[in-house]
């Protein structure tokens, strides 16, 4: 549920397409440091939530999600997308990332 709230925090500050400030920024940092460590549950949720993204990936396309939930080619995967995010995620506020 938290991982649906960072969500929601990232849609609505981008929404209007404004940079984030350092402020903003860490608040989004914040609320994921929370959640990042729940990778099988951050990708399971979005597969559930949207199933078009799991048939995007051969290895989950057309698989039952809770039988493949425990699995460990999808706990890697989740690892993947999570630290992924996480790296994107440290360099919100920064120069570069707002002066895009």
């Amino acid at each position: 549920m938290e991982f649906l709230i960072v969500l929601a925090l990232i849609a609505a500050v981008s929404a209007d397409l404004k940079p984030l400030s350092k402020e903003q920024a860490d608040e989004v940092r914040h609320a994921w440091d929370k959640v990042k460590s729940n990778e099988v549950e951050i990708l399971y949720e979005i597969f559930k939530a949207h199933p078009d993204i799991q048939n995007k990936f051969p290895q989950f396309a057309g698989k039952d999600l809770d039988s493949i939930k425990n699995n460990s080619d999808f706990g890697t995967h989740a690892t993947r997308i999570v630290s992924f995010i996480t790296e994107i995620m440290s360099l919100g506020g920064s120069p570069f990332v707002a002066s895009y």
